[in-house]
């Protein structure tokens, strides 16, 4: 078998090259934000192995300390790519948390058995992490399967799964490292051969073959997901547009039959929009639309949806079961939409209509009478909330 150094030298080349094709083949022509992460996993795993190289010489005391600490930092990118595919946001301050820790349990560790120092934290990190980058692709899955969008393509489920299951034979392979470096010893025969610096490298070879098979795939997956979003939501008060809002709506109406509850239809108009335009500017209009969005998008919860249905006109689909509480909601919505849009900034008043929606009501039945009720209340004077069936409020 190739002694260490080489197997390196052979891992360094070979992350070259595919830095390269992620990065100008992928990246630079798609800007997807996962060929992106992959580009830094990448890179950063290449400069990790890269310090080992040091060893013999004056600098090996850093070297190495760095070289353990930057390959969990690659791991976290690699988490922070498949965070990407479901639109995840991943916050700056954790990509280089688990890399600085074992950075600094390695500066620490004066180990005398000729092993690297820092070598338990190293793979407890690394199986933690890889773990956890399996179970983000595997949410991929889950999401394409049960989401409101299009499942995945043979093709591109495929990827998702080689990616994961790779993730997740990653995991398993460094806690088996951490367990054998401390039943078996860092230096005896079995860990050597089977857990060792030597097998672990071509680890590392077959992950970054795989990086070079599935990143273009899972990159336009993220792009499609990007745009299927974009579709669905209305670009200004980023609430769900019409046709994203009425599918979703339908398959809330039918869960809720099922298990017996009624949900409520509010439909909500500002009152004297128009006016407000004209005497303020179509400027003004907009951040009382965008001020209105974010206000429903803080007050409502995970059960609920909202819809901007064109104009000034906004509909809720609520998961309360009752009048009353649809009427606090309104009222709650109300009081938050006037501290966003802030003190001084032209605010118009907004006219509630809200329905029970009936379980023989198809879901433009119940959209219909709320927007009947919500003219009862224009026509009682505006500023108003009027319940379907009920005397105004």
């Amino acid at each position: 078998m190739l002694d260490i150094d080489t197997l390196r030298m052979v891992q360094i080349s070979l992350a070259a090259i595919t830095f390269a094709l992620v990065y100008f083949g992928t990246y630079r022509t798609s800007h997807a934000t996962y060929a992106g992460w992959w580009s830094a996993v990448v890179l950063t795993s290449s400069v990790s192995s890269s310090l080992y190289l040091f060893a013999g010489t004056p600098v090996q005391w850093l070297a190495d300390p760095l070289g353990h600490g930057l390959a969990p930092v690659a791991v976290t990118f690699a988490w922070a790519a498949a965070r990407s595919l479901r639109s995840k946001r991943t916050p700056w301050w954790i990509l280089g948390l688990p890399g600085a820790v074992v950075f600094v349990l390695a500066l620490m560790d004066n180990r005398d058995d000729g092993t690297l120092p820092g070598t338990p934290a190293l793979l407890l990190a690394m199986s933690v992490l890889f773990a956890l980058t399996a179970v983000e692709i595997w949410r991929v899955l889950r999401d394409g399967h049960q989401g409101h969008d299009q499942q995945l393509g043979s093709g591109t489920r495929a990827s998702v799964l080689f990616m994961a299951g790779t993730s997740m034979f990653a995991a398993i392979f460094y806690a088996f490292r951490l367990v054998t470096f401390i039943s078996a010893g860092p230096t005896s025969e079995f860990y050597l051969t089977w857990a060792g610096p030597n097998p672990t490298t071509l680890v590392v070879l077959v992950l970054l073959v795989v990086v070079t098979y599935t990143v273009g795939v899972l990159s336009q997956l993220e792009m499609s997901v990007e745009w299927r979003l974009r579709a669905a939501n209305d670009d200004l008060t980023g609430l769900l547009g019409r046709n994203a809002f009425m599918e979703r709506a339908e398959s809330l109406l039918t869960r809720a039959r099922h298990s017996g509850t009624r949900p409520t239809v509010v439909l909500a108009d500002f009152d004297h929009f128009k006016s407000l335009n004209d005497d303020h500017g179509h400027a003004a209009g907009d951040r009382a639309l965008e001020a209105f969005g974010q206000a429903c998008r803080q007050l409502l919860t995970k059960d609920d949806l909202a819809c901007r249905m064109g104009g000034e006109e906004f509909v809720l689909l609520s998961a309360n079961d009752n009048t009353d509480d649809a009427e606090e909601l309104v009222a709650a919505l109300s009081i938050l939409f006037g501290q966003v849009i802030g003190l001084g900034a032209p605010c118009p008043t907004v006219s509630y209509g809200i329905a029970e929606v009936d379980e023989t009501w198809s879901l433009d039945e119940a959209i219909r009478r709320a927007d009947e009720a919500m003219y009862v209340a224009k026509r009682s004077g505006r500023n108003q909330t009027a319940v379907y069936g009920h005397q105004r409020h």
